[in-house]
């Protein structure tokens, strides 16, 4: 299923998820994501990559 939230976020403003019990930044609202649409499922999926080789 797909659809658009229709959510408007701030500059600056900072989104999280939960990556194992723990809260992790997804992304931070800067002017190059200004009036795009943010497909949250596939930058989640790429944040848990990154975050996984940290550990």
């Amino acid at each position: 299923m797909s659809g658009k939230s229709g959510v408007t976020l701030e500059r600056g403003q900072k989104v999280y998820f939960r990556l194992d019990g723990r809260r992790a930044l997804l992304l931070e609202i800067n002017d190059e994501q200004d009036g795009q649409i943010v497909v949250v499922n596939e930058l989640v999926a790429k944040r848990t990559a990154e975050l996984a080789l940290k550990k």
